[in-house]
């Protein structure tokens, strides 16, 4: 299942990744060059089954509600999940925002690595799980409130990420 290059907003999820089945296992998820703005949740990603190699690579995410990017299950239900390379933007309207939330992430199979976070009131609770090789600043995007989410030339976001893994091209097909 592969889920990219969409532009997904006001809505109550914005990508939710879900199986009503208890015995089935998601597997080759992924989610990448996505701009998710302005819903209840950015991804989601839910109870049962087991997820494996769900990859949720260069998506930008902006001002999603209770919870930018969350896996809502003990560790021991993630194989092999990777979260990379992901702008991710809190509006910092309180403290009870999630940028990623993980519940068990030392003990977990979720790769959290060279995301950029940003809450502009600085709430990165105990519960964010931000990985390794994270930056927290403003991406600098060109004008975000009219959805220009292009990097500005200063913009700590450009060649900080990770090539591991990447898309081959960008949100607007560009290698």
């Amino acid at each position: 299942i592969s889920v990219f290059r969409n532009y997904i907003h006001n809505n109550g999820d914005g990508i939710s990744l879900s199986s009503e089945s208890t015995v089935r296992t998601m597997t080759g998820i992924n989610i990448y060059n996505n701009l998710i703005c302005n819903n209840n949740r950015g991804i989601y990603i839910t109870t049962d089954p087991f997820y494996k190699t769900a990859n949720i690579i260069n998506n930008v995410l902006y001002h999603n509600g209770f919870c930018e990017i969350g896996f809502y299950r003990e560790a021991q239900y993630q194989i092999n999940c990777v979260v990379r390379n992901n702008i991710i933007i809190s509006d910092g309207s309180t403290a009870y925002r999630y940028l990623i939330y993980y519940p068990d992430y030392a003990n977990g199979g979720v790769t959290i690595d060279h995301n950029l976070l940003y809450d502009s009131a600085g709430y990165y609770n105990i519960e964010n799980k931000l990985g390794t090789s994270f930056l927290k600043a403003d991406p600098l995007f060109v004008n975000a409130s009219t959805l220009n989410f292009h990097l500005q030339s200063n913009s700590p976001a450009i060649n900080a990420g990770s090539s591991v893994g990447a898309p081959d091209a960008d949100y607007e097909g560009n290698a």
